[in-house]
């Protein structure tokens, strides 16, 4: 199930207060269903994986993948070792294309797709602000939501990253939310103020570590208009 926040409860950003913002991908720009993949995994495996992987909670298996410290095949690898059931079986079909597509599409059906709202606000923002984006996320996951991307909104507002002054993703930097060095790095490549950088995620955790180095951070509700806490 998606979660919306009704539009009433949010705050509303004050722009002249900031030069730069810093957003979250996943939750914040683009929708997503956690139970998706959850629900996808679990049927390609043939066995329940919730227990294996949650937004508030994950194995460290996926921490290791979104910090980049290991490839894909050692993640799809891992993820099945894990399992109670029918390991060595499903590690043999590793060797398998198909069996590894088919694994990477379910592994990405929590991603949904972006509202149209929000990229023209992207669009808006970038002329007037520094906008970053600072994303969790792993190579399969930013390989399918790129191509999806493409398909869909390429034509009308050109490459993803390209909505930003500037695009991170923790596997490429090989550091993750909530660690405070990933926004220093942030900070200091771009000689930000932090106290005038509004950061905007959907995780208390990332939230918190973000006003740890001074930023403005607020924590935004899974799924819920990014557009409508920037226009009333």
């Amino acid at each position: 199930m998606t979660i919306h926040t009704p539009v009433s409860d949010l705050p509303h950003f004050s722009l002249d207060e900031y030069d730069a913002i810093i957003f979250d991908l996943g939750g914040v720009i683009l929708h997503l269903n956690y139970q998706a993949s959850v629900h996808a995994l679990s049927a390609l495996l043939g066995q329940d994986v919730s227990p294996l992987y949650s937004q508030a909670a994950q194995a460290q298996l996926f921490d290791a993948y979104e910090c980049g410290n290991i490839t894909s095949q050692d993640f799809r690898r891992g993820l099945i070792e894990l399992l109670p059931q029918n390991q060595p079986a499903y590690i043999a079909r590793l060797n398998d294309a198909d069996f590894r597509d088919a694994f990477d599409e379910a592994w990405s059906a929590l991603l949904l797709d972006i509202p149209a709202q929000t990229l023209r606000l992207l669009d808006e923002l970038k002329r007037s602000k520094q906008t970053f984006l600072l994303s969790n996320t792993n190579e399969v996951h930013l390989l399918h939501f790129r191509r999806a991307y493409a398909t869909r909104h390429a034509r009308a507002h050109g490459p993803f990253d390209e909505l930003f002054h500037a695009a991170y993703y923790s596997h490429e930097l090989r550091q993750r939310k909530p660690d405070q060095r990933i926004f220093e790095t942030v900070i200091a490549r771009h000689g930000l103020n932090p106290g005038r950088t509004l950061f905007v995620d959907d995780n208390p955790q990332n939230v918190a570590s973000g006003r740890s180095v001074g930023l403005s951070a607020y924590l935004h509700p899974t799924n819920a208009s990014l557009h409508d806490r920037f226009h009333s």
